[in-house]
């Protein structure tokens, strides 16, 4: 595991793509992630390299758990970080428990290998094989994997699972709860702490381990605050929604990633991402791989699935990918003017788009349609969609300002259009068929060369008559509306 310097108060965000060094890899067998995980047999074939809302004021337990209260970057190289919303991001809720060290000298357990406070840490750890041989006893088997399986020490929390290579070796029938004693070699493969296994023996059956309830997916993302100490252990993330379901465009790993950068892997269940997809609960064991921490379901218990997003709503990664070229030049009739991806707090109610007329007499947009790259479509119907000219025309996806931050939203469209917290577009069509003319189009992101995207801000378009596809043709929102918590001017001119 890699060096970590305990400031659990430091929250550091990273989201690189992960195309990985040769030879680096997830979890189970060799080779990239298959598409489909249909058995077991399936499963070690899809597997990829081998090894490879607590309060600030809950008080931790024995457990070390508390008590109380992305539209298109081009390669698949590391992308700059969007920049996370951190108005309203609990505190982490994981901390390490000293007093769950070995005896110094004595027989090693999870704890010493993971945590760099343990007198028994083994630094610096081994890259290599045979690494450092160890027995581990008592240990509870949390997941299953392929070749690879995940242990944890009963008294869970911080820094009490590993991940154990299993390397070919008969253990088809182990299971989830298994107590085990086993012999192996300790090293850490491509920073990712495991053990290669050589023995094993079953001592008992213990109740299926609680996963750890982490206060904020980000905690564990990679770059997170918790995510070193979380390597290996089972957690829950809650009340998480999809926002990119290929973060390693254009290359696809088998990924998705949902709020707070937490990339979701398929190794063990495979879901069929959509933007928007809104989870209760997500569960499984943090492995890290590829140079990201990401959580693993193990299969469909693990994700609790409140709403699907729409059929289609995914991201598009690249220029060809986009039902329309980037240089397609719209009617220029109405304009895409403003844009609200990512308020401050949920952003569930809280999205909106502001449409504006340049011309001199009003539109109306009866029967046209609003696109995204990715197939997401919103079809305008109604007699009340006329923007006045020279005037503004607020769509989003609540219009009860009470709810939506305060947004003047003169057409609602509820969950139908859903705008990523890191790549996204807009298209306006002048009608729902092939035949139908592009108006306007814009695209926006979170990584360079945008630099007018930032949370808790809206997108102002320079100019009616700018590229609404370009990084320059964007400037931050600056002018509080509403409830004050954003900024932007929604049914209004533009502070630049």
């Amino acid at each position: 595991m890699k060096k970590l310097l305990f400031v659990l108060l430091i929250l550091c965000w990273g989201c690189s793509s992960s195309s990985g060094p040769a030879g680096e890899g997830d979890i189970g067998t060799s080779g990239a992630d298959a598409a489909d995980v249909a058995d077991a047999a399936d499963v070690a074939g899809d597997l990829d390299e081998p090894g490879d809302a607590s309060t600030p004021d809950a008080e931790e337990d024995d457990t070390g758990t508390t008590s109380g209260d992305p539209d298109i970057p081009q390669s698949g190289d590391d992308l700059p970080n969007p920049q996370p919303d951190t108005k309203e991001l609990p505190p982490p809720n994981g901390v390490a428990q000293y007093k769950n060290c070995s005896e110094p000298g004595g027989s090693r357990n999870i704890y010493d290998l993971q945590d760099p406070q343990c007198p028994d840490h083994i630094d610096p750890a081994p890259t290599e094989q045979p690494g450092v041989s160890l027995s581990l006893t008592g240990v509870i088997v949390t997941a299953l994997f392929g070749d690879t399986l995940f242990v944890q020490e009963e008294a869970g929390g911080a820094y009490s699972g590993i991940a154990v290579f299993t390397h070919g070796l008969p253990t088809m029938d182990l299971a989830v709860g298994d107590v085990l004693d086993l012999d192996g070699n300790f090293q850490e493969y491509f920073e990712n702490s495991q053990i290669f296994l050589v023995d094993w023996t079953v001592t008992g059956k213990a109740s299926e381990p609680l996963p750890f309830l982490v206060s904020h997916a980000a905690h564990v993302a990679t770059g997170g605050a918790m995510a070193e100490m979380m390597e290996g252990v089972l957690v829950q993330v809650a009340d998480v929604t999809t926002i990119h379901t290929k973060p390693d465009c254009p290359q696809d790993w088998g990924e998705f990633m949902v709020t707070g950068e937490l990339r979701v892997d398929d190794v063990g269940y495979k879901w069929d991402a959509r933007l928007g997809d809104h989870f209760e609960t997500v569960t499984g064991p943090i492995y890290f791989g590829f140079k990201n921490h990401k959580v693993q379901p193990r299969n469909a218990d693990d994700l609790v699935v409140l709403s699907k997003g729409g059929i289609g709503s995914i991201s598009k990664c690249i220029e060809s990918d986009c039902i329309i070229p980037k240089t397609e030049t719209g009617t220029g009739q109405i304009i895409v003017n403003e844009i609200m991806a990512d308020p401050y707090g949920e952003d569930d109610g809280q999205e909106w788009i502001e449409l504006y007329n340049p011309g001199n007499k009003e539109v109306s947009m009866d029967g046209w349609q609003l696109k995204d790259c990715g197939g997401q479509k919103i079809d305008l119907i109604g007699s009340n969609l006329v923007v006045p000219a020279k005037g503004y025309f607020v769509i989003g996806n609540n219009s009860n300002p009470v709810t939506n931050g305060g947004v003047p939203v003169d057409h609602a469209y509820g969950d139908a259009f859903y705008l990523p917290n890191t790549l996204g577009s807009v298209i306006l069509f002048d009608g729902n068929t092939s035949f139908s003319k592009v108006v306007d189009h814009a695209r926006y992101s979170a990584f360079e060369p945008f630099t007018a995207y930032k949370t808790g801000h809206s997108m102002e378009r320079v100019s009616p008559s700018s590229d609404g596809t370009e990084a320059n043709s964007w400037t931050l929102g600056k002018k509080t509306f509403g409830n004050g918590e954003n900024q932007g001017t929604p049914g209004q001119k533009n502070s630049n």
